[in-house]
């Protein structure tokens, strides 16, 4: 972890805590789907995209371990059913949103050995044998 500690947040603050989990899984539902089709061409990636992914990624599944944690702590007090229903809705968007989370860590993951600054690095020899053993594709 990076050293934040979680600051308990009052049950008022859940529709909030909703939000933010719900619009992260939208959007990192939406850039698994274009990192599925990059994949296939992981040269179109820089070094630079990827390390700024993985680092933005890890973050987020930090703050959404951070957001459980925070329903375990509501669980403990006495909800009604409403509350009790919007905080187990936090916990499944947010185990969700861990879930795609972690496609996206792996996908980034792979790409980076792929990227085109990994292809520029090669001297010819490593470069053609990596063509004609398959591990780089042409475009």
């Amino acid at each position: 972890m990076t050293g934040k500690q979680l600051i308990s947040q009052p049950l008022s603050m859940i529709s909030t805590i909703l939000e933010i989990a719900s619009s992260s899984l939208a959007a990192s539902k939406e850039q698994l789907g274009y990192m599925e089709m990059a994949k296939e061409k992981p040269h179109m990636l820089d070094d630079a995209i990827i390390s700024r992914s993985l680092k933005l990624y890890k973050e987020q599944n930090e703050n959404s371990t951070h957001y459980l944690r925070q329903c375990k702590i509501w669980k403990q007090e006495q909800l009604n059913k409403l509350q009790l229903m919007q905080v187990e809705e936090v916990e499944d968007c947010t185990n969700k949103l861990i879930e795609v989370t972690n496609k996206l860590l792996a996908i980034f993951s792979y790409c980076q050995d792929h990227t085109i600054n990994k292809i520029l690095g090669k001297d010819d020899m490593e470069f053609a044998l990596d063509f004609l053993s398959g591990k780089i594709k042409l475009p």
